[in-house]
């Protein structure tokens, strides 16, 4: 009998750094349809149907685009005030029962990278962007100004990840905002910061996860090579609407 899986994809915040822009970044078009589509596709290519969507900002926009799909909607009622890592937390019971893939919205990739997830056996793992020096040299002219730490050992156990880079030595590859989680992995999360002083309305989902590798919990990266864009400011715009 085939698991049950959960398909999250978040998509709550209003995108600040990209001024001006006045629609959730999930509907940004590339190649005809919005990233949300794009990303909900990925999942159903990999018969993952159970689909749920955190949204926030112009929630009604996002419902309206996504009317023809048989997708669930959770709403982030503080999304104004809140990170990824909250929104996440409004998808705690999908996260606590089954297996779960989670997938930011502002973002481009193919669905071998929600494959890789579903056959991995660990209990958190995250595709990591081999091909990132390429693209944020692209995106900068001093890469190193935005990058952030992507640490692993000699079997691609994460050691470190988003902090500050010294040079690209720190960077063996690049977080890409999808990741998976067992219930046990969701379960290792909440007890190391739940309870324990952190403000979990601000803090980021790089900063949950480097603080649960300091703790000693196991995360995997998974080695993407394909293609994946990322949308943060108006060049990204720009370069995404020109499918670079």
């Amino acid at each position: 009998m085939q698991k049950k899986i959960n398909g999250i994809i978040l998509a709550a915040g209003k995108g600040r750094r990209l001024k001006n822009f006045n629609k959730p970044k999930s509907l940004i078009i590339k190649k005809n349809k919005y990233l949300i589509e794009h990303i909900i596709e990925n999942f159903k290519q990999n018969k993952i149907y159970n689909i749920t969507i955190v949204t926030g900002y112009k929630s009604n926009e996002i419902k309206k685009v996504l009317r023809k799909y048989k997708v669930k909607f959770i709403f982030n009622k503080k999304w104004k005030n809140t990170n990824m890592f909250y929104s996440l937390l409004q998808a705690d019971k999908l996260l606590s029962k089954n297996f779960s893939i989670v997938s930011y919205a502002d973002i481009f990739y193919k669905s071998s990278a929600i494959k890789m997830l579903n056959k991995n056996k660990n209990d958190i793992s995250l595709t990591s962007f081999k091909n990132w020096k390429k693209l944020w040299q692209r995106r900068f002219a001093n890469p190193l100004s935005d990058l952030e730490s992507f640490k692993v050992n000699t079997k691609n156990f994460i050691k470190e990840i988003g902090q500050k880079p010294k040079n690209y030595k720190d960077i063996n590859g690049q977080y890409m905002g999808v990741f998976a989680l067992t219930p046990i992995g969701w379960k290792k999360i909440k007890n190391l910061t739940f309870n324990s002083g952190l403000n979990l309305k601000k803090i980021s989902l790089t900063e949950i996860l480097n603080k649960i590798i300091k703790n000693n919990v196991k995360v995997k990266a998974i080695n993407y090579t394909n293609e994946f864009f990322e949308i943060d400011y108006k060049k990204d715009l720009k370069m995404i609407t020109k499918n670079i």
